[in-house]
């Protein structure tokens, strides 16, 4: 029975110290891995795309279309990870409707190891045709990235800066159209982040000492379980 009860503390002690340097290791992120959904599902945050964590995810306003909502394309194939928007459903699920039109989607995004490793980044309109005499401006603004301003004679833009370790990001669309008829749609939105390698990772001196008290404790069970 002492063997038994010896070896379990012992045990025990040991399990705990690799849970704890498991759990608070830098690094560690407790997301699932991002996935594209279908359009009129929810896009659901915290999730890894790559080695990125994108949480609290939301939007405001709406752009329309009866399309069934707006799919989520998750682009993990790259070096650079990307989201690309658009709808399953309706070719064009944003229309520019008489009036005034405004909505945007809006994220958090960093680095699981909190490394200023994001650099630039890249923003695309796919499929934008406005008519009937309306405008429309699509800005993608990140937190400590600068902001790229997009319309129909400039669809396609990227931006570099001096790595971040995250920030916060939106996609913003403003429109106006004069005619009951409307006057055009957007078929999507893309953008990528681009980083800088990932550096080896290291472990800080508590993580060392949370593994040397367990390794310490087996080894003073072993002698003492020697000794008698």
């Amino acid at each position: 029975m002492w063997y038994s009860v010896r070896v379990s503390r012992s045990l025990c002690a040991v399990f705990f110290a690799v849970v704890a340097v498991a759990f608070f290791s830098p690094g560690v992120a407790w997301a699932v891995p991002c996935v594209s959904v279908p359009a009129g599902t929810p896009f659901a945050t915290p999730c890894m795309l790559n080695d990125l964590l994108i949480s609290n995810a939301g939007s405001t306003g709406g752009g329309g279309g009866g399309g069934g909502g707006v799919g989520v394309t998750i682009d993990t194939t790259l070096l650079n990870p990307g989201l690309q928007l658009g709808s399953a459903i309706n070719p064009d699920p944003l229309i520019f409707n008489q009036g005034s039109t405004s909505s945007s989607l809006f994220a958090d995004i960093a680095t699981v190891d909190a490394s200023a490793r994001i650099k630039d980044l890249s923003f695309s309109l796919l499929g934008l045709n406005i008519t009937n005499g309306g405008t429309g401006t699509i800005t993608f603004s990140l937190t400590g990235g600068g902001s790229i301003v997009l319309d129909q004679t400039h669809t396609s833009d990227s931006t570099s800066f001096t790595p971040i370790s995250g920030g916060h990001f939106a996609v913003t669309i403003a429109g106006s159209c004069p005619s009951v008829n409307g006057c055009g749609s957007l078929g999507g939105l893309k953008f990528n982040f681009s980083e800088l390698a990932a550096p080896v990772a290291v472990p800080e001196p508590s993580t060392w000492l949370l593994l040397l008290s367990g390794l310490a404790g087996f080894v003073i069970w072993r002698q003492r379980y020697t000794n008698s």
